[in-house]
């Protein structure tokens, strides 16, 4: 305050100094009432002048300061969105899932937990002493004649799918078209297409991972056969006499899951035209007059199959995204268990669903475990995560039944807990051993639902609710009448 006084002053005495000694005395002749507005008015206009430039200046730099502040909110909120949006991205592609609907396994021996349930869930036993040492291509190939047969035997529609071989090793995919001819030739099916449409999986990775994404590369791809098929004993000589069998000794596997995206469903409606009968220079609004098909692999399968897959195999388990996590040699045993349970928590983040408000209990483990070191880091890890499953009453490993089944481990594992957590209705914890790490993954079972089914059905109308007692509590009785006479009127 005293400083403000003094300005004041300062500015007073320089003006009046001004005033008497620096501008000309022809100023100074006047009334007395011109000398007061001449000494007092511009000393008083030249503070009101400061004062009213500093509180603009005061005004402008809030008004910045403030447009500032809206400027890095708005990038701060723009950045929370774009993290938002990767997140639930990263989320959706992490929860994204496939539905088995049947698994048809050439093996040596049925397991002890099999009871014939699910439906369209078949273990064929082989004979070991036949397919010993006639080699790899001879027993897979007499082997998936039979998974061929008995798969289109309780599903038509597998015989028109797409075969997706699970490990791209060289030559079976010639093995597959030549038991797919030879089955094809036995088989008593009314259609039949004309050539088999098999490839390799692509990518690397955890076998279903690589599945996912190969649904979520091809929107188009309905439903697919996934084959998984080795044979080691097929090079094994004859056994020796009086050998005891061994834990890993060579196996045979030869296997077919029958895979679907979920949420598929065939529109009723009028018998759709296949593409081919219609003459090609139609143009395009006559094509929809006719109700044309557009071509793809799922209008590839005569529509009574198609509707035939979702009526008589309904799905009845789902496989997840895997959480994979690499254990380096020289990690210490408790941060390998710590890194573990991490994952198994991701891997039921990725098979979580929207009821769910906690990860459930699992009933079962698949592993693959040949070392004890190994699967007594699983087995602590599961301890740490509070789970009550006992890893070896309740699991199954699958070199146990099996043996060494080769390039047919990854399917035969993914199958074996696929029927599980359909068997026990709890999810089925895989684990596998992935380059130097694991993965692990979770496989949850599917309620059957009325699979023939077209879009949603539509609600009913208002007048229509009336029918069932259902009341307008909105807009009351009188309208709901109203709506109806003027319903049946028009």
């Amino acid at each position: 305050m005293i400083s403000l006084l003094l300005r004041i002053l300062i500015i007073f005495v320089l003006w009046w100094a001004a005033l008497w000694f620096a501008l000309p005395a022809d100023w100074l002749q006047g009334g007395p009432l011109s000398l007061a507005l001449l000494h007092l008015l511009p000393p008083l206009s030249l503070i009101g002048a400061w004062k009213l430039f500093k509180r603009i200046r005061v005004w402008f730099a809030a008004r910045m300061e403030r447009r500032a502040a809206e400027k890095e909110a708005a990038e701060h909120k723009s950045q929370q969105d774009a993290a938002q949006s990767t997140q639930q991205k990263t989320l959706a592609y992490r929860q994204a899932y496939l539905e088995c609907r049947g698994v048809w396994a050439a093996v040596l021996k049925t397991p002890d937990w099999h009871d014939g349930k699910p439906e369209r869930v078949s273990f064929i036993k082989q004979d070991a002493k036949t397919l010993r040492g006639i080699g790899r291509a001879n027993a897979s190939i007499s082997s998936l004649q039979q998974v061929f047969a008995t798969a289109w035997a309780q599903c038509e529609t597998g015989a028109w799918l797409p075969l997706i071989l699970a490990a791209n090793e060289p030559g079976h995919l010639d093995w597959i078209e030549q038991a797919w001819h030879q089955a094809m030739k036995s088989s008593g099916l009314e259609r039949r297409p004309e050539q088999p449409n098999c490839r390799s999986l692509p990518g690397s990775g955890p076998l279903a991972d690589r599945l996912v994404t190969l649904f979520e590369n091809d929107p188009d791809l309905p439903a697919a056969l996934l084959l998984g098929m080795d044979s080691p004993l097929g090079n094994t000589p004859e056994a020796r006499a009086g050998s005891t069998p061994r834990t890993n000794a060579p196996g045979h596997a030869v296997l077919a899951v029958l895979v679907s995206r979920p949420g598929l469903s065939v529109p009723l409606g009028a018998e759709p035209v296949p593409r081919g009968s219609i003459d090609p220079m139609t143009p395009y609004w006559e094509r929809n007059a006719h109700n044309v098909e557009e071509d793809s692999p799922w209008t590839r399968i005569p529509l009574p199959l198609r509707r035939a897959l979702l009526s008589k195999a309904p799905p009845f388990a789902a496989l997840h995204i895997t959480a994979t996590v690499e254990l380096a040699p020289e990690m210490k045993r408790a941060v390998q268990v710590q890194c573990i349970r991490d994952t198994i928590g991701d891997a039921f983040i990725n098979a979580a669903s929207a009821e769910e408000t906690a990860p459930p209990e699992p009933g079962w483990l698949v592993h693959d475990s040949g070392d004890t070191a190994r699967f007594s880091t699983l087995s602590a890890a599961l301890h740490a995560c509070g789970y009550e499953l006992d890893p070896i009453a309740a699991a199954s490993n699958i070199r146990d039944p099996f043996g060494d089944v080769g390039v047919a481990r990854e399917a035969l594992m993914l199958a074996v807990s696929l029927i599980r957590a359909a068997q026990l209705k709890k999810p089925v914890l895989l684990a596998g051993s992935e380059k130097g790490g694991v993965a692990l993954g979770v496989s949850k079972a599917v309620e059957s639902k009325s699979a023939l089914q077209a879009a949603q059905p539509r609600a009913k109308p208002r007048f229509l609710r009336l029918a069932t007692g259902d009341r307008c509590p909105e807009t009351g009785w009188w309208l709901c009448i109203r709506t109806t006479i003027q319903a049946v009127t028009l």
